[in-house]
């Protein structure tokens, strides 16, 4: 019988955001967060060109008047049954009112988007919140219905681990 090894390779891009830190999410010093400066290579985005960009560099404003101040990520995989069940807690802050209202579009490819939930200014009361998918442009659509400027979102998803060697896959060597 063979030796066989499970390898997983999990990709993230960071996009020089600062890990969340829970003990300051209840305090006063959560709103006292500064924004690291903008970057300079800033890229627009139009309707038409967004499967374009999938190839330039992200940064950490994921769509005008939006910027991703922290996140935190638990993946738990199931090797024998091929799937993965994640979390993440991502915190988001608008910083051009005019698009407080707009929905808070994240990337989403081949995950199943099982929950979200959010927060308002670092609280501790957790909200469902309405989302949809689009499986073509593989974007996750959330809209608060409350509208603030800084929120932190809780998302529960899976997936199936891929052979292909993209996103959360398995591989094996040995024997066979």
């Amino acid at each position: 019988m063979g030796l066989f090894r499970f390898v997983f390779l999990i990709t993230i891009v960071s996009v020089t955001c600062k890990p969340v830190d829970f003990n300051i999410i209840q305090t006063d010093e959560f709103n006292e967060l500064e924004l690291e400066p903008e970057s300079k290579n800033v890229i627009n985005v139009t309707e038409g060109n967004s499967n374009e960009v999938t190839n330039l560099i992200l940064r950490n404003q994921v769509r005008p008047g939006m910027e991703v101040l922290n996140y935190a990520v638990e993946i738990s995989a199931d090797v024998n049954a091929g799937t993965f069940n994640g979390r993440a807690v991502i915190q988001v802050r608008f910083s051009d009112e005019s698009t407080r209202e707009d929905p808070v579009v994240l990337h989403v490819a081949d995950l199943n988007i099982n929950a979200v939930r959010y927060s308002i200014m670092g609280g501790s009361n957790q909200l469902d919140a309405p989302f949809s998918t689009d499986d073509d442009d593989q974007i996750l659509e959330i809209e608060p219905e409350q509208i603030a400027l800084l929120y932190t979102f809780f998302i529960e998803y899976s997936g199936a681990l891929n052979v292909a060697g993209k996103g959360l896959y398995r591989g094996s060597y040995g024997d066979k």
